[in-house]
């Protein structure tokens, strides 16, 4: 898990720790205008408003911006940060392993109906965001039962219990789920929604393996990924 920060500690969105130089986000957190000097990436966090000696703070080298991101629909809402140095793996910090790219299903298809996990610290419901990490499982829907359109987002709800969520704060954080190695897989990107918690409106999160060729090519040119 990664924490996107700017300006000292204002929490700007999440991101996944994919390999030994690179964090997935979504796209849009762009929007909040922020530049590259001025953000900071943050690793090894649980609790962010309390100091932790476990924690790493890296600058960025550079942003990588999906270039079919439709900021209008967020249409592969996803972007890679660089960061300025290599990430050194321990107890605390280690990446999220990549999905299997398989062109004849939809992610959906493939996982629909299984439990996933997003995590996060944005807001909960009281409205303002949290100071420790928070984690929620959700039922990934079917294609036809997904009320957006737009064909690289996936939705992921809870049909029976309001409250089950991400929120304003949480974007650009992992939607993961246990592969066949009992490792967790990186499927998802939170990407938007209709209100927070309601039950009626699922998620919305940016589908990882439909742009996985995007994702190495940027990536894997000099970078250390889930050991599998």
């Amino acid at each position: 898990m990664a924490m996107v920060v700017a300006n000292g500690s204002n929490l700007v969105c999440g991101g996944s720790l994919i390999n030994d130089r690179y964090v997935l986000t979504a796209a849009h957190c762009l929007a909040l205008g922020f530049s590259q000097a001025e953000t900071k990436v943050v690793l090894g966090e649980h609790d962010r408003c309390t100091a932790d000696s476990r924690t790493v703070i890296l600058s960025v080298e550079k942003f990588y911006p999906h270039p079919q991101f439709q900021k209008n629909t967020n249409h592969a809402d996803a972007m890679l940060i660089r960061l300025n140095m290599r990430v050194t793996f321990n107890e605390f910090i280690r990446p999220i392993c990549l999905p299997k790219m398989i062109l004849q299903r939809s992610t959906a298809s493939r996982f629909a109906g299984k439990t996933a996990l997003t995590l996060g610290w944005g807001r909960a419901d009281h409205g303002v965001t949290v100071c420790s990490l928070r984690v929620v499982a959700l039922e990934i829907y079917e294609t036809q039962s997904c009320p957006t359109k737009i064909p690289t987002l996936l939705c992921a709800g809870s049909h029976s219990a309001a409250g089950r969520d991400a929120c304003q704060g949480d974007s650009g954080g992992p939607l993961q789920v246990r592969n066949d190695d009992r490792k967790f897989e990186l499927i998802g990107i939170v990407s938007n929604g209709i209100e927070c918690g309601n039950q009626d409106f699922p998620g919305f999160y940016t589908e990882v393996p439909r742009h996985l060729p995007w994702i190495l090519k940027v990536t894997s040119q000099d970078s250390m990924y889930c050991w599998r």
